[in-house]
């Protein structure tokens, strides 16, 4: 059985592992396709017309900040009747495009920001190796599609009132059955 902890990049090779850093590791890769589709037309080129890093996150490793470097190229479509005359190519599944972090980490973060306050999460998040601000967090929150919860089968309510001279509490207990909708008053 063979297991493998580094980010799996389609069509890309880790090249070079190196520290970033006390609290972070640097995964430098480089795309090993000759070709790609253009993502307007889908037409095959392999034409390039220049290359440059991007940086993606990734989820941390043992508590480590990951931090992948990846070189990707910018192709020249060769349908002359497409927009793009320009395109970078994809990263696939794993990123999406103009994305800094990866789709795994964006899930943890969407997946554990149901449980937390924005504010919590990013505390946790950089204790487990993540830098991620609480603003950046609500808005992945906000782009996720919202969880299916399952409904309450008891709801506690609790009022309490005090005035001058007159202090009343007036919790009730509100069960919900397929009957219909029980309370419960306890005063």
């Amino acid at each position: 059985m063979s297991m493998t902890i580094l980010p799996n990049i389609p069509e890309a090779q880790c090249i070079q592992v190196a520290d970033d850093g006390p609290d972070g590791i640097l995964l430098q890769y480089q795309r090993t396709a000759p070709t790609t589709r253009c993502p307007e037309c889908a037409s095959v080129t392999n034409r390039v017309q220049s290359h440059y890093r991007r940086t993606i996150h990734d989820l941390a490793l043992h508590g480590l900040r990951v931090r992948v470097e990846i070189e990707v190229r910018r192709f020249r479509c060769l349908n002359a009747a497409c927009d793009y005359q320009i395109f970078c190519e994809r990263l696939g599944p794993w990123v999406p495009a103009y994305g800094r972090r990866s789709q795994a980490l964006t899930a943890w973060i969407a997946q554990w920001g149901w449980h937390l306050s924005a504010e919590g999460l990013a505390r946790v998040a950089l204790d487990q190796g993540v830098r991620v601000s609480a603003p950046t967090i609500l808005r992945i929150l906000r782009a996720d599609p919202d969880p299916v919860w399952e409904a309450p089968r008891i709801v506690g309510i609790d009022d309490w009132a005090v005035r001058k001279g007159y202090t009343a509490s007036f919790p009730a207990i509100v069960k919900l059955s397929n009957d219909g909708v029980g309370w419960f008053d306890l005063q």
